[in-house]
């Protein structure tokens, strides 16, 4: 019932005990303007009940991939603020594409995830071409922390003059 009325776990995380400010605010006969001291009889929360109701089993899907997608950004970044930066950006893309081909092994007819996956290893492909010509260091730690292949990225068709 708590769950339902806040929302997300994050959500109640963030807002603290939702049902502490509904009661401070409609009271325990559910009319507004409560009498003072009413919020009080919730009590302090039980951190092993707190932690059981925040654990992942009962998390939905979204929530799960959320959290992986921080953790991927929590293992690459450069600095705490750091979300932008090429390791970053090819290891939460290859999070995702690892995610929509699970998908798509389920469900095969799906045409537009098979779109999004294909534009995803693209961009991919260019981060990493653009991290091998700028930092190669960079570049073979990431793909070996990864688990990707070094491949030759093939020369453009028609060269560009310099």
């Amino acid at each position: 019932m708590l769950r339902a009325a806040c929302g997300s776990a994050a959500a109640w995380l963030r807002r603290g005990t939702c049902l502490e400010a509904s009661m401070s605010t409609f009271g325990s006969h559910g009319r507004r303007g409560g009498q003072a001291g009413e919020a009080q009889l919730l009590g302090d929360p039980q951190p092993e009940l707190v932690e059981r109701y925040l654990s992942e089993s009962l998390m939905n899907g979204e929530e799960k991939y959320k959290r992986r997608l921080h953790r991927v950004t929590e293992s690459y970044q450069r600095h705490d603020q750091d979300t932008g930066s090429s390791e970053v950006q090819v290891a939460r893309l290859s999070e995702r594409i690892q995610t929509l081909s699970a998908h798509l092994q389920k469900f095969r007819k799906d045409v537009h995830g098979k779109r999004a996956i294909h534009v995803m290893l693209s961009q991919r492909t260019k981060l990493l071409k653009y991290m091998k010509r700028k930092d190669p260091e960079k570049y073979y730690t990431t793909i070996a922390k990864l688990g990707l292949k070094d491949r030759p990225f093939s020369e453009p068709k028609y060269p560009t003059k310099k």
